[in-house]
């Protein structure tokens, strides 16, 4: 079965999430699993926990919590797997663009069940950074 992604607020609600299902991506957003107010306001070490415990693979273009120790810990202590953007400033297109390209890819780091682990996706490649 195709893994189930979580894209967190970085990603926006709606855009992304269209684009992904309507290419045949399983999805749920932050404001759809914690509801739009608050989604806002659900600490990342929370939806990290989370939605890694649900089965869920993280989606995020928020780069910062790669740096952060304590969402750093959430990642290790909940086993998740987490993609993110090199870039906040990238736009939807761009997201879809790239998730698209690397859609294979995904699958395959999501089917060994490496965990926990955390990449960087960047135009062509797709590098570990975690552990």
């Amino acid at each position: 079965m195709a893994p189930e992604f979580f894209l967190d607020r970085s990603l926006g609600r709606k855009k992304l999430a269209t684009a992904l299902r309507n290419a045949g991506w399983r999805v749920a957003t932050l404001s759809e699993v914690y509801g739009v107010q608050h989604g806002q306001l659900v600490a990342d070490t929370t939806w990290i926990s989370e939605q890694a415990d649900a089965g869920r693979v993280l989606l995020t273009s928020d780069a910062r919590i790669l740096s952060d120790p304590g969402e750093r810990q959430a990642i290790v202590s909940a086993s998740a797997l987490m993609f993110t953007f090199p870039s906040a400033r990238m736009r939807s297109e761009d997201h879809f663009a790239r998730l698209s390209t690397h859609r294979a890819r995904l699958a395959d780091i999501a089917i060994r069940d490496d965990v926990p682990a955390a990449y960087v996706l960047y135009e062509r490649t797709i590098s570990r950074v975690l552990p």
